[in-house]
């Protein structure tokens, strides 16, 4: 019985860890697009591209490498 326990408490430790990584990989990329975005594309109905400042570009560099970086080799 005490096994089963141990098993439970650590599948249920594990599942926080993963919960809690997710959060972290997923903020920063969630306050980012919410940062740029809608700085960037402003407009209705149509988008209009603004210019963008020198950290606006770091970021979308940031955000892109983030999104569509490779882990394969």
């Amino acid at each position: 019985m005490e096994a089963l326990i141990k098993i439970i408490g650590a599948a249920v430790l594990l599942v926080a860890g993963l919960c809690l990584i997710a959060v972290l990989i997923a903020l920063p990329l969630m306050l980012l697009w919410n940062w740029l975005i809608p700085v960037i594309f402003v407009g209705d109905p149509s988008p209009i591209i603004q210019h963008i400042t020198f950290w606006q570009a770091l970021g979308i560099a940031l955000l892109c490498s983030c999104l569509f970086k490779s882990t394969s080799a």
